[in-house]
């Protein structure tokens, strides 16, 4: 196996070993520091050529970035002779915030999205991949939460939604005041059940 800088005599001349390019899309994501590897080696910058490689399959690898979402791994098959130049996109992610309704309900935590941290009405998740995420709402007694569904986060956009918990049959809700006889102990019950 030969390694290193090297050339390949045949017949009519000198071939040389393969090189590779990889582009990077958009500058946005150049300047907030996307780069690619090769095989795990070194971070590059968009647009560098590594020359002198050695022929087989490789792999391009791209740097994890904050806000984006950086391309998959790419298997590239390298030829003596050839010049290879791929080019592939960074992708801004999105935030999702949702409001839940009836206002009472505001002061639960009652939604999250893909398994993550449950949130409060109006709470934004930021840091979204483009695509389809996963929105589950939790129970409260009394009311009916929203059917879990899937939310589609476009690339760079914040998605707000409204949701809204319906009122359980047989569901009671009792306010008392004033508020001194409330501080007082106040309480109430249906029929012989507890205050």
């Amino acid at each position: 196996r030969l390694r290193g800088n090297v050339s390949f005599v045949v017949p009519g001349g000198t071939v040389s070993p393969p090189s590779l390019r990889v582009n990077i899309l958009p500058a946005s994501a150049i300047a907030a520091g996307a780069q690619w590897s090769l095989d795990g080696g070194a971070w590059q910058d968009s647009g560098t050529i590594l020359f002198d490689l050695t022929p087989g399959t490789h792999y391009v690898l791209f740097k994890p970035l904050p806000g984006w979402t950086a391309p998959s791994e790419v298997a590239v098959a390298l030829s003596n002779g050839t010049s290879t130049v791929i080019t592939r996109n960074y992708q801004q992610n999105g935030a999702l915030t949702i409001t839940i309704t009836p206002s009472e309900l505001t002061v639960y935590d009652l939604w999250y999205v893909d398994g993550g941290i449950k949130r409060a009405s109006g709470e934004t998740v930021y840091n979204l991949s483009p695509g389809d995420h996963l929105v589950e709402y939790l129970g409260v007694a009394g009311w009916i939460p929203p059917t879990p569904e899937i939310v589609s986060i476009p690339e760079g956009t914040t998605v707000s939604l409204v949701r809204s918990y319906s009122p359980n049959i047989g569901y009671l809700r009792v306010n008392l005041g004033p508020t001194n006889a409330v501080v007082e102990g106040a309480q109430w019950r249906v029929g012989s059940g507890l205050w």
